[in-house]
């Protein structure tokens, strides 16, 4: 039976809803984003956010999960080319996660290609992967949201900054494809937009396809997050907000941020990939 699941693709790709949604389960537990304890170059003093609102040395129970699994993540940092060790110590992290739960799947949003050579060197996992993809129009107007350093006044983005975000969506998702045809994953593609637009039915689907349990209490696009523990690793902040239920719909902004002529040269700065991900030159349309 699987043990980890871990979502690979961009950041603003959705990971964080849709990892929510799979923890919200008795034997499931999302764990947020563990390789972001082990990033190199993360600034000292620099505090890791936690689902449940502090950060992750004051929570207690990653407190106890690095402690148990015998994980200093600053010395790990210092060692992050040394591939094995990280993995060494991940696994750990992973085991001491299932322990301190008492649940048998961890479900992880690390994302990012690198992290990819690290769960490849796991010893004795279960491992499946979920290439997760967002069109990258969408995934622009999400990013622009992010920047802090700029009001968001309803406009859309600048164009040569979106045409940066386009090509290191790209770049990423060339690179996640060449580490799972490297390593073998066991991997499922799954469509943001699609994930989001009939929840109850892809969330089974992908449960089925990565070999874990759903018993996930769904009433249209909302999920009782009852059962989530509270104590995933960074993420979008908003999904570090605590409630009892979570609303699965999909982010449309774009479509009214942009304009035709920018929907056009930004898909077909994304090359290839636009269509081998199911999307369309001129925009919507893809459930």
């Amino acid at each position: 039976m699987t043990d980890l699941v871990l979502f690979a693709g961009v950041p603003r790709s959705g990971s964080t809803v849709l990892g929510l949604a799979l923890g919200c389960q008795d034997t499931v537990v999302y764990s947020g984003e563990v390789g972001q304890l082990f990033r190199p170059g993360w600034r000292p003093g620099r505090r890791i956010p936690c689902g449940c609102g502090r950060s992750v040395d004051d929570c207690d129970f990653w407190r106890a999960v690095l402690a148990g699994a015998d994980v200093d993540p600053g010395a790990i940092r210092r060692l992050a080319p040394d591939q094995r060790q990280v993995a060494q110590a991940a696994s750990a992290v992973y085991s001491r996660v299932r322990a301190e739960t008492g649940r048998s799947v961890v479900v992880d949003t690390s994302k990012m290609a690198p992290y990819l050579d690290v769960v490849a060197r796991l010893q004795g996992s279960n491992t499946r992967v979920v290439h997760l993809t967002r069109d990258p129009r969408g995934h622009v107007v999400s990013v622009h949201r992010g920047w802090r350093r700029r009001e968001d006044d309803g406009s859309g983005p600048p164009l040569r900054a979106s045409a940066g975000v386009v090509l290191s969506w790209s770049k990423n998702h060339a690179l996640i494809e060449m580490r799972l045809t490297r390593y073998r994953f066991r991997a499922t593609r799954l469509r943001y937009e699609t994930a989001t637009s009939r929840p109850a039915a892809e969330l089974a689907r992908l449960a089925e396809l990565l070999d874990v349990p759903c018993d996930l209490a769904v009433d249209g696009a909302t999920i009782d997050t009852s059962a989530h523990f509270g104590h995933h690793i960074a993420g979008n902040p908003a999904g570090r907000a605590r409630s009892t239920a979570l609303v699965l719909r999909p982010d449309e902004d774009w479509h009214h941020r942009l304009t035709r002529a920018q929907v056009v040269a930004l898909g077909l700065l994304a090359g290839p990939l636009l269509w081998r991900y199911g999307y369309r030159l001129s925009g919507p349309a893809v459930a």
